[in-house]
């Protein structure tokens, strides 16, 4: 009976060492499924989120830049064709933005549209606040800190930044503007024939709009300067001396 006994306990720890064995690997097959699962579904997000951070960079350069290099200015602009064209020189105050202020603009710009872009990914992906950072050279490079979440049945993914980069050379439409700008602010100086020498060696087209006693408001046209894309930049002049000179903005530009 001894014997017996012996050998039945004995065959079902065997069973039960066998099946313990056969569970977990099963389990660790599993795991390794929802492992390798997650991977896929973090990296898709990842790429899917710089894809729309590309996306949003360019279209905001193009507004930025329309806007005279500000994002969500308060005061000092002008209203001109749905753009908010911010003076550069009013009376005697002169603003003109640097590089920096741009990639400032641009960034806030990132964080208030990026949104719409991933929401649009899935209906279960939980959006934390955006925090971008720009950087503008010969490239714009973006980076945003921000907490994205994406279920999906049992399996969680978290992305918590993401960056992209946009091939556009600031310096490009930068300087000409700028050297543009220098030689219009003086109304007492204008030289219509030299700045449209100008605009040729800057590869760039200018008119003048919306024009009253004392304000001009400037565009300059960057044909295909953004890859195929077009550049527009505004920005606007209030000359202070113009009415005590009895001078006439529109007749200098006409």
């Amino acid at each position: 009976m001894f014997v017996i006994l012996g050998i039945v306990i004995l065959i079902v720890i065997s069973l039960a060492f066998f099946f313990r064995s056969q569970i977990a690997d099963k389990i660790s097959q599993m795991e390794i499924v929802k492992s390798e699962q997650a991977r896929q579904m973090e990296s898709d997000l990842q790429s899917y989120a710089s894809s729309c951070l590309k996306k949003t960079a360019a279209e905001g350069v193009q507004s930025v830049l329309s806007n005279g290099g500000y994002y969500g200015r308060q005061g000092g602009t002008v209203s001109y064709n749905a753009f908010s064209v911010p003076y550069y020189l009013d009376d005697d105050k002169e603003d003109v933005p640097k590089v920096t202020d741009i990639a400032v603009g641009l960034a806030r710009y990132i964080d208030d549209n990026i949104g719409a872009c991933l929401s649009a990914y899935s209906q279960n992906i939980q959006l934390g606040e955006p925090s971008s950072e720009v950087k503008m050279g010969s490239m714009v490079a973006a980076e945003v800190r921000q907490s994205l979440v994406l279920s999906s049945g049992e399996t969680s993914v978290k992305v918590s930044s993401y960056s992209a980069e946009v091939e556009f050379d600031i310096s490009k439409v930068y300087k000409p503007t700028m050297e543009f700008y220098n030689e219009v602010k003086n109304i007492s100086s204008v030289d219509f024939l030299g700045q449209g020498y100008m605009a040729l060696e800057g590869n760039y087209k200018f008119y003048v709009d919306e024009v009253s006693e004392r304000e001009s408001v400037f565009v300059l046209f960057y044909p295909s300067a953004f890859g195929a894309k077009n550049i527009e930049w505004m920005f606007a002049i209030r000359y202070p001396e113009a009415k005590e000179q009895g001078i006439n903005p529109l007749e200098l530009f006409a």
